[in-house]
């Protein structure tokens, strides 16, 4: 996290907020169509993927 509590994520820019110090590590799940924060085995936030793309729904699974 930087400074002002914001990480990025594929290029896209989420705003965890300044409840942390800068340079907190925190778990980053990137699902279908959601990212979500988690810190200490609780949920900081949560936003929406902006760049799913059809490769990345099927995570190399074959049909």
């Amino acid at each position: 996290m930087d400074t002002s509590g914001r990480i990025v994520v594929k290029g896209q820019v989420i705003d965890v907020g300044a409840r942390l110090k800068a340079g907190t590590t925190v778990v980053v799940l990137i699902e279908d169509e959601l990212i979500r924060i988690i810190h200490d085995d609780r949920q900081l936030t949560t936003a929406p993927r902006r760049h799913v793309s059809s490769t990345s729904k099927t995570d190399g699974a074959e049909s």
